[in-house]
């Protein structure tokens, strides 16, 4: 049997011409990409004055963590850090429940406005309130100032709810008609069925 593999020794002139030239310009694109990167490792290790003077290229000058000494000294870096871990947790968290919570019902054909909210949904999505009525609104509330203003207002994104509800949507009607006869409410039918699915 033939084998259909690609070889390189085989080709002809104008493709091993062909793939030097893309595997050249890959090597390029990557080293371009990879820059950066290194630009700004050796700059952080070098002396203050070769950076300032433009020294540094590759390699660090006047090799000093004196940079990363001063950002671990500071007394608001582990508190920031802090606030990144919390506002992680408990953002992705809260959006989480609320995201299923909303869709869920979203999802389910018996729900009598399930209309008039997948309408509001979708026109959310086009229409925002914009800044200053979202300031307003956040001052309104007493949430200025506070580390709720980081986790309410963005607590639910209408494109994730949307992608939720598509999802319970397609899970078959038989499996939550069966939990109802054997007892489930719409609860039971949502946390052990809708969301494990």
């Amino acid at each position: 049997m033939k084998s259909n593999r690609y070889s390189f020794r085989n080709a002809g002139l104008g493709d091993k011409l062909y793939l030097i030239c893309v595997g050249f310009l890959c090597v390029f694109a990557f080293l371009i990409t990879l820059y950066p990167f290194i630009y700004i490792v050796a700059v952080s290790f070098s002396g203050s004055q070769a950076v300032y003077k433009g020294e540094v290229f590759l390699w660090p000058v006047n090799p000093t963590i004196a940079g990363y000494e001063q950002v671990v000294n500071q007394p608001g870096l582990w508190q920031a850090y802090g606030n990144t871990l919390y506002y992680t947790v408990f953002g992705t968290l809260l959006n989480m429940i609320a995201t299923t919570v909303a869709a869920y019902p979203l999802s389910r054909e018996r729900f009598f406005a399930r209309r008039f909210f997948n309408f509001m949904l979708a026109f959310s999505m086009y229409f925002s309130g914009g800044l200053i009525p979202t300031y307003v609104m956040i001052t309104t509330l007493g949430m200025y100032n506070s580390r709720w203003v980081m986790l309410l207002p963005g607590l639910v994104s209408a494109y994730n709810v949307m992608i939720c509800r598509s999802a319970f949507a397609a899970i078959p009607n038989e499996i939550m008609e069966s939990a109802e006869i054997d007892g489930a409410n719409d609860l039971h039918t949502f946390y052990l069925i809708a969301v494990r699915l």
